[in-house]
């Protein structure tokens, strides 16, 4: 999975009728099914508006565009989690990663009739905690490329953000906090709350047992490698409800 790596709301106003402005959407689409059974995933924001999504279901996508990990995602038909997809989608200028995140929402609801509601639980967590405040991991640094959330080509001269996730390993470069809280709850499957207190980019490199059985744990592999803590409690947390999603038909 690599990566550089909520639905606008619309409003009338009451004094008088006026048109409602339109959410900020992909001008061209297109997704298909992946039946090659691979393992990697892609994400890959591109320079010009482009977006590419190799191989991912549609739960995984919807984390990306929602900003959700899959635990906080409920309901719905297996499919979801199982059946993969290639999305190619195209905007007009050079929208920022997190507008491609917005518009992203557009075209799940267009292509999968998707419908959801929202409610809050009380749900077994891990909060993932600094081990010392004055220092990071040897495999964990402030990243020097600060301008992942700008347009990808806003500098010529910058390096792409990268974020790539396979078995057992998971590498990034001016990646958020975020991204890698919600690529360990994947692999601990229980929700991760980060409180670690960064906010910038990041550079980082984890690495745990393989399928050869060698390497330390996951949690080990976070302290020893990260500098930080996956400490179990509770948190209540937003869950997105499916009511109804369909497979696309392919373009």
């Amino acid at each position: 999975m690599r990566i550089l790596l909520p639905l606008a709301l619309l409003f009338v106003s009451l004094g008088a009728a006026q048109e409602k402005p339109a959410a900020p959407a992909f001008d061209v689409t297109s997704v298909k099914p992946n039946p090659g059974g691979r393992q990697d995933v892609q994400f890959d924001p591109q320079p010009g508006g482009r977006l590419r999504i190799i191989n991912a279901s549609l739960r995984m996508v919807m984390g990306w565009a929602y900003g959700v990990q899959d635990v906080q995602l409920s309901g719905g038909p297996d499919w979801m989690g199982t059946a993969r997809f290639d999305f190619l989608a195209k905007a007009e200028g050079n929208p920022t990663t997190a507008q491609m995140r917005t518009m992203l929402r557009g075209l799940l609801v267009h292509h999968f009739k998707l419908a959801f509601h929202n409610e809050t639980r009380e749900l077994p967590v891990y909060a993932l905690t600094r081990l010392r405040a004055d220092r990071l991991g040897p495999q964990l640094v402030v990243s020097a490329d600060t301008k992942c959330g700008a347009p990808a080509d806003a500098d010529a001269g910058s390096r792409r953000c990268e974020f790539d996730v396979r078995w057992a390993k998971v590498h990034g470069h001016g990646i958020p906090i975020e991204l890698l809280v919600t690529t360990l709850s994947g692999f601990t499957a229980r929700p991760v709350v980060d409180r670690t207190g960064l906010t910038v980019p990041l550079d980082f490199d984890l690495t745990w047992t393989g399928p050869d059985g060698e390497g330390p744990s996951l949690f080990t592999a976070v302290e020893e490698q990260l500098g930080l803590k996956l400490e179990p409690t509770r948190a209540p947390l937003g869950i997105m409800v499916i009511d109804r999603a369909e497979k696309p038909t392919e373009d």
